[in-house]
């Protein structure tokens, strides 16, 4: 009877040394932002080319008005 729980408790060993192994393996993320992602901090219409879609693809719409991009302080009494 020993053997079957040997077996399990070798899978388990070899599942997490490869998820060790996978980890360490790992290429570090970049952090920094393409330029065209930090050029867009608001959506714009103006000056983006007119997407053309062959096919089935997801569009984003067009965003011609963000809103107004103030901030005002509230107090709020809890």
């Amino acid at each position: 009877m020993p053997f079957p729980f040997l077996a399990l408790f070798v899978q388990l060993l070899v599942g997490i040394g490869s998820m060790v192994i996978g980890y360490l393996m790992m290429p570090k993320a970049s952090t920094s932002q393409p330029e065209e992602v930090t050029d867009m901090d608001e959506p714009t219409a103006e000056s983006r080319p007119i997407p053309v879609v062959f096919g089935e693809l997801d569009v984003a719409p067009n965003i011609l008005w963000f809103g107004d991009k103030a901030t005002t302080s509230r107090k709020v009494s809890a």
